[in-house]
């Protein structure tokens, strides 16, 4: 699977549910393996449970993230370093 392919990240338990272009691959692995793997500059973690490719962010409102036509929670404790990179990527 190319990085360019993943829409999102979706954490559930010791479980990611990773979602693509194609579909969605289920994978026994930790938050913070993923973390390590993904590039930084294309990929941001906007809450516990998500991470999100920067390049595929539709729209963010008060608190959300869409991607692929899904609103994504924003986390209290990433909504400063989020709001940081949006602005130094100029996403919006």
């Amino acid at each position: 699977m190319a990085f360019d392919d993943i829409l999102y990240i979706e954490g559930m338990k010791e479980y990611l549910m990773i979602y693509t272009t194609t579909g969605k691959v289920l994978t026994l692995q930790s938050f913070r393996r993923v973390e390590e793997v993904l590039p930084a500059d294309r990929f941001a973690r906007i809450h516990k449970s998500y991470l999100v490719a920067l390049s595929r962010i539709e729209h963010v409102e008060r608190g959300k993230v869409q991607v692929a036509g899904r609103l994504l929670p924003i986390g209290d404790t990433y909504r400063d370093s989020f709001a940081n990179l949006i602005k130094a990527y100029n996403l919006l």
